[in-house]
């Protein structure tokens, strides 16, 4: 993971203990992380409010609602 280096990514999961996994580990190799995020309203807002963002990792299901449309932001 060594090129995500100073990349800002968010991390939108509502599972708290694979949030917590991927946030872990993403810092551990010196990467800004973001969140977690675990409802799709509000990683919309999150998306909409920064524009350092690098990538982002979305679960496909966030309680319930499906979050393909983080794609398109």
């Amino acid at each position: 993971m060594g090129g995500l280096r100073g990349r800002h990514v968010p991390v939108v999961e509502d599972d708290y203990l694979l949030a917590g996994e991927f946030r872990n580990r993403l810092a551990g190799e010196g990467t800004p992380v973001l969140g977690p995020v675990p409802r799709v309203d509000a990683a919309l807002h999150l998306l909409g409010r920064s524009a350092r963002l690098s990538l982002a990792v979305p679960d496909i299901n966030l309680q319930g609602e499906r979050s393909g449309g983080l794609r398109t932001h």
